[in-house]
């Protein structure tokens, strides 16, 4: 019985060795979601001393942090649902002692989205990535399976190790992010009005697909990620931390598209997570100064760099008026009053 167990454990180590092996080669060649881990290791790099994160989804292409005077770091990334938001938010404050905002985007519907329950495309990619990155040994209720196969990312790599293979005599791929982890966005000029309407036509019928397959796959969402966003707000509370819900402007011809009722749904479903004392929300999504400026807008749903800089410009003002006692302004938009910590 002895020799059988020393066999067994020069096994186990033999064969970890070996996956040992594989897993750096194939993260000193290609590593797996590159986008993330550059982010998540400027993140670290930066943590002691940063201020703010962004999470949610790239409607957050709206905040600009230069603008807003905060040091701060992007977690979003396009599709991002709020379990997902939830998540990074939860993994930045535990790591960044000094942050004292997470913003938090609130898109219209924000709360009947759940990747898990879209089966029409693959969209977990978003939570392998996450998994994958950040390494907390912790996963979003149900994603067991999504987390083990994040954990064996570089080594069963879904192209075969293709990119592996590839890049074994190539240069490296430099990944586009800007000095605060947003993700490049080539410029360019100002879409016409008919080109906005067809991509307001287009990205409000995918987004409603979308989070009608997800309340078909599970009714309970919103009131999950309602009780999702619950929690985050006790868990940043206890460590000081504000947590700001906003809802970055949209171009007009986006608005004229989204299904009746989509604003005030999320306004009644995020009710409850206002009562929390360190919880704001500020509803820009109808700002009548950004609705028709088309020259402020990439295109129907995401604002240009001129637009997140004069959006983020207002938002600055604003994010520094909840410590006041007067409060913010009415160009605020504030959708609920709370008492803020002392």
């Amino acid at each position: 019985m002895p020799r059988f167990w020393w066999k067994a454990a020069g096994f186990v180590a033999g064969a970890a060795l070996a996956l040992g092996a594989v897993y750096a080669v194939s993260e000193a060649a290609d590593p797996v979601y590159p986008d993330m881990k550059a982010r998540v290791d400027m993140f670290h790099a930066r943590a002691p001393g940063l201020q703010a994160v962004s999470v949610g989804n790239s409607h957050t292409r709206a905040l600009d942090f230069a603008t807003l005077g905060m040091r701060g770091v992007h977690f979003w990334e396009g599709g991002q649902d709020a379990f997902e938001s939830a998540f990074l938010a939860r993994y930045a404050v535990e790591r960044a002692p000094r942050l004292r905002y997470v913003l938090f985007t609130a898109s219209y519907g924000v709360e009947r989205l759940d990747h898990a329950g879209i089966t029409s495309r693959d969209v977990t990619r978003l939570r392998r990535e996450i998994y994958a990155r950040t390494s907390p040994l912790r996963f979003i209720p149900g994603d067991v399976s999504l987390w083990v196969g994040a954990r064996f990312a570089p080594i069963v790599r879904p192209d075969h190790w293709h990119g592996v293979i590839t890049r074994l005599h190539r240069p490296r791929r430099v990944v586009r992010l800007g000095d605060d982890g947003s993700l490049y966005q080539p410029p360019r000029p100002p879409l016409s009005r008919d080109s906005l309407a067809a991509h307001a036509a287009r990205r409000a019928t995918h987004q409603a697909r979308m989070a009608a397959e997800s309340m078909e796959s599970d009714s309970t969402t919103p009131t999950r990620a309602i009780a999702e966003l619950e929690a985050l707000a006790r868990e940043l509370h206890e460590r000081g931390v504000q947590l700001v819900l906003y809802t970055p402007p949209y171009h007009e011809t986006y608005l004229h598209r989204l299904q009746p009722n989509a604003a005030a749904g999320t306004r009644r479903a995020l009710a409850p997570v206002l009562r929390h004392p360190n919880v704001v929300w500020m509803d820009f999504g109808t700002h009548p100064a950004f609705n028709g400026r088309d020259d402020l807008f990439h295109d129907s749903d995401h604002m240009n760099h001129a637009g997140a800089r004069a959006f983020s410009a207002l938002l600055r003002g604003c994010v520094a008026a909840l410590s006041t006692s007067a409060g913010p302004a009415p160009e605020c938009r504030m959708v609920a009053r709370t008492p803020l910590r002392p």
